[in-house]
């Protein structure tokens, strides 16, 4: 019986989606041979420094993002990365040696770069031989923090990111390259008659185009000014806005239909859903932020796409591989984003365009790919 550990801090929804996933993967493809754990690193005892970890980031991405940039930057340098491994090593390495020990863990799972280091400690200090690979979820824009140890295996998403890894001298027989991970559902559009159907089951007007605004847990950041633009506008189409678990954007969007949207095409304003894949297949344009899973979901539906904004840094090659590969646009003002989302709905060639370039990516989900690499890791 393996007992897999699944390692990730709660700064940003990638790496808890990242340990669901692979987590769930191993479950359905060797039920009784592995028992899987997720686990948050930080002790839950530790307050101030989880709020300063993930509200810090929250904040700096979302609500001040001109701080991201200098945080991201600075802790390229081999200093402030130290300094920020000293913070966190008394909230982190007695919290996971007791849980290590406690629950007998035979293989561990890294998903957050911070952790990395610390692991590799506590394995040293305590003489444990427990297999422990990193997975890099940044899958094009990779931080150096994610090659702090050089002798230890690492999981990335893209040759790309193997030449990044080169760069930092890592050793090449540690690193392994498989695609990103997806949801498994999005492996497979839905077909016409089926997407008609929900359409009904949702309220939609079957023969009417429907755009999609929706970026991941917290929504799109300005998505109430695409919004105003795409009722002032007066865009011939439905509009479905998913805000995710950002209660503020939720009541800035419901405002502006309130302001805006008399007499105007139909809008939908969702909170938090569990029904992305059904969405994202009645959408006949999706206008998402530059996360990874989020964009190559997207592409792997075959849906034209607009993304709106990026995380400096890690998500900037997301957007690159949009725009290189000619299967989206990136448009960050609001005002020109919709003139372009009309010309779009409005030229179904242009939407069977991308659809093409898009197939002959070939793209595909490399869950099943990344579980039988740690279920056979050792």
């Amino acid at each position: 019986m393996q007992k897999i550990l699944y390692l990730y801090l709660n700064t940003g929804g990638g790496h808890i989606s990242g340990a669901k996933a692979l987590s769930h993967a191993m479950d359905e493809a060797h039920p009784g041979e592995c028992e899987n754990f997720m686990l948050d690193a930080l002790d839950p005892k530790s307050k101030f420094i989880r709020n300063v970890v993930e509200e810090g980031y929250k904040v700096s991405v979302q609500d001040h993002p001109w701080l991201w940039p200098i945080t991201f930057e600075s802790s390229k340098f081999s200093l402030v990365q130290q300094i920020e491994l000293m913070v966190l090593r008394p909230w982190i390495k007695p919290h996971l040696k007791k849980y290590i020990q406690e629950q007998g863990i035979t293989k561990i799972v890294i998903l957050h770069f911070l952790l990395i280091q610390l692991v590799h400690e506590i394995l040293i200090e305590e003489g444990w031989s427990i297999p422990m690979v990193t997975v890099v979820m940044d899958p094009f824009t990779v931080h150096p923090f994610w090659f702090i140890r050089k002798d230890r295996p690492l999981v990335v998403f893209s040759h790309q990111a193997k030449g990044d890894a080169l760069k930092h001298r890592v050793d090449p027989q540690m690193i392994k390259v498989i695609p990103l991970m997806l949801r498994r559902h999005f492996e497979r559009p839905m077909p016409a008659d089926l997407i008609a159907l929900e359409k009904t089951k949702f309220g939609f007007i079957t023969g009417k185009k429907l755009l999609l605004l929706a970026g991941g847990g917290d929504g799109i950041p300005g998505a109430q000014n695409i919004l105003k633009q795409a009722l002032l506008q007066r865009l011939d189409v439905e509009i479905a806005v998913v805000c995710g678990k950002n209660a503020k954007l939720q009541a800035q969007c419901e405002s502006m239909v309130a302001k805006y949207g008399s007499g105007r095409p139909m809008v939908r304003i969702y909170g938090f859903v569990d029904f992305m894949y059904e969405l994202m297949n009645m959408a006949d344009l999706v206008i998402s932020k530059g996360g990874p899973a989020t964009v190559m979901e997207i592409l792997m539906l075959h849906k034209p796409l607009i993304v709106v904004n990026y995380i400096y840094g890690q998500e900037k090659g997301n957007v690159n591989f949009v725009i290189k590969n000619d299967v989206g646009h990136y448009i960050s003002n609001p005002r020109k984003l919709v003139i372009k989302s009309a010309e779009i709905l409005a030229n179904p060639k242009l939407s069977q365009e991308m659809a093409d370039k898009v197939a002959k990516l070939a793209l595909r989900n490399g869950t099943d790919e990344l579980r039988e690499y740690v279920y056979n890791f050792s």
